[in-house]
């Protein structure tokens, strides 16, 4: 996988075995995995000394020239791993410190590993687990020195456990790995698994951790990861294959150019009333803008017609030529209760709807959008709820049970819609996506870097993107595509996912099309390229 937003942090490499490659797992998911690999007849250890083989012979394809590595290994069966990668480096002709962290208990894989692997060195304490083992210490000094000669540091410290900040001895190798990477430039930091200092759920980072140049998952990218802030101290993800079984098993997974859901087929002689009829419900005599953007977008995604609901007089912008209008009687600035009838009946004739982009916030507008959703409820009209919609619904608390509706939330509106605050919402976006879904009844899009799709029960991650996608007018863009997609899916929650998608990839093209910032209409410029090759 490669965009601007991977490039910048560094790719994702994801190992393409089994039938369910793209699985993003939580740690006790990982573990249920791991478990039911053994039950079935492979070995902790054998799958130890195979993550610990794939990694040493990845460590010599990426870094030939390299014959240096201190090797940093915590207690569990992440040391264990790291045991096994410094004696197969050895076996490759490699200089290798390894070090192991002082600690009241070892795995039982760990000790297995250690009573295997010779010259390792413990820091801190000889610990009473290790006494009946030849051990010796080594200081922080000559940590220091060690690490000073450059080459490669693994950090095989902690594992996908984590849940606070390391402690003691971890937490002191850990400051030292920092501060020789922060001085010795011919220096490599590569995580075994997840980087020391990171959980894998929620993507938290504490503090010390780990800022790894690449790092190396076995079997499957922990979810975490692909959420900031640790996408940005793992640098670059691969995962690689050990043999472990993952049918199923993860509620997340992984949206991607091989996986993205495909889109209706187009037939050679198919005509525009057979590619999806889209209204955008949207706008004011202060915010025309936001609507036209959606319907732009839509058009752009192949929808066969796509009308706007307006008001005379409301707007003063070019006219889109290809979209048409449902023209509301009456006079005002925004939307209002009486208003509801004539929307409800211009929305028979179409078969997704997007309802928000700058729409205001209104009571009267409030009154029109619990109008409307309440005689929709019960139907199967597919709706997109975006921007002053989802304001409106946390502000009124206007039910969605009943609709069959997509949100598209940034993290302030999904902070509202929970009664959170926005911190809150980023501290684990997982869980929140759930929430959302759960809540509301609706498949839920919590927009953002890593942008999450859930659909009340399963999940996924579109984890492309650029930074330059944070420009006025892009969520009504993503609105407005998602709606085409959904005259084109089986299930919204597979238009949202290819709606998620190509809107990222758009933006990564238009960035790369501007060299840099974009506007939200030039997002919508790229989008027909990307909807052709999912058709």
């Amino acid at each position: 996988m490669s965009s601007d937003l991977s490039s910048s942090i560094g790719e994702l490499t994801l190992a393409a075995a089994g039938s369910s490659p793209w699985l993003l797992p939580s740690a006790a998911e990982m573990a249920a995995l791991d478990q039911e690999t053994i039950q079935q007849g492979t070995s902790a250890l054998q799958l130890m000394e195979r993550a610990g083989a794939s990694i040493a012979h990845r460590l010599s394809m990426l870094y030939p020239a390299v014959k240096r590595a201190v090797v940093l290994c915590g207690p569990g069966n992440n040391g264990g791993d790291g045991l096994v990668i410094a004696r197969l480096l050895r076996k490759r002709g490699y200089s290798v410190d390894a070090v192991l962290a002082s600690a009241d208990r070892y795995s039982s894989e760990c000790l297995a590993q250690l009573s295997q692997t010779s010259d390792v060195r413990v820091y801190g304490a000889i610990p009473k687990a290790l006494e009946n083992i030849s051990l010796c210490s080594v200081s922080s000094q000559e940590i220091i020195e060690s690490l000073g000669r450059g080459g490669l540091v693994i950090d095989a410290l902690l594992g996908t456990g984590q849940r606070a900040a390391p402690r003691g001895c971890i937490a002191e190798l850990v400051t030292l790995a920092a501060r020789a990477k922060m001085l010795q430039a011919c220096c490599w930091v590569v995580a075994v698994d997840i980087p020391t200092g990171v959980d894998a759920d929620t993507g938290a980072v504490f503090d010390p951790h780990i800022q790894a140049d690449r790092t190396m998952c076995i079997e499957l990218v922990k979810r975490g990861m692909l959420q900031f802030p640790a996408r940005k101290v793992c640098g670059a993800i691969e995962a690689l294959s050990i043999g472990i079984m993952h049918d199923g098993g993860a509620e997340y997974s992984l949206v991607s150019k091989t996986s993205v859901p495909q889109l209706s087929p187009r037939s050679i002689d198919t005509h525009k009333g057979l590619l999806g009829r889209v209204l955008v419900v949207g706008g004011s005599l202060r915010m025309p803008g936001a609507a036209l953007l959606s319907a732009l977008a839509a058009l752009r995604t192949g929808a066969g017609i796509v009308s706007r609901v307006v008001r005379k007089g409301w707007s003063t912008l070019p006219a889109l030529p290809e979209a048409m209008f449902e023209v509301l009687e009456g006079s005002g600035d925004v939307f209002h209760e009486g208003d509801h009838e004539q929307v409800l009946e211009a929305i028979t004739r179409y078969d997704a709807v997007v309802l928000g982009p700058g729409l205001g916030t209104e009571a009267s507008t409030g009154a029109f959008l619990a109008r409307v959703l309440e005689a929709l409820r019960g139907g199967k009209k597919r709706l997109i709820l975006d921007a002053d919609a989802l304001n409106l619904i946390g502000a009124h608390t206007i039910s969605l049970g009943g609709l069959s509706a997509v949100i598209t939330p940034h993290p302030g509106e999904a902070a509202r819609l929970l009664g959170v605050s926005s911190s809150k919402i980023q501290l684990d976006r997982y869980a929140c996506a759930r929430e959302l879904a759960q809540r509301f009844g609706a498949v839920a899009v919590l927009k953002g870097a890593g942008t999450l799709i859930h659909d009340g029960s399963m999940g996924r991650v579109v984890a492309d993107g650029t930074p330059y996608l944070a420009t006025p007018g892009s969520g009504d863009v993503l609105a407005g595509i998602t709606a085409a997609c959904a005259c084109r899916s089986d299930s919204l929650f597979d238009a949202a996912s290819v709606g998620v998608w190509i809107h990222a990839q758009a933006g990564v093209r238009a960035a790369q099309r501007s060299g840099g910032p974009c506007i939200a209409s030039d997002i919508t410029r790229e989008v027909g390229g990307l909807v052709r090759a999912l058709e």
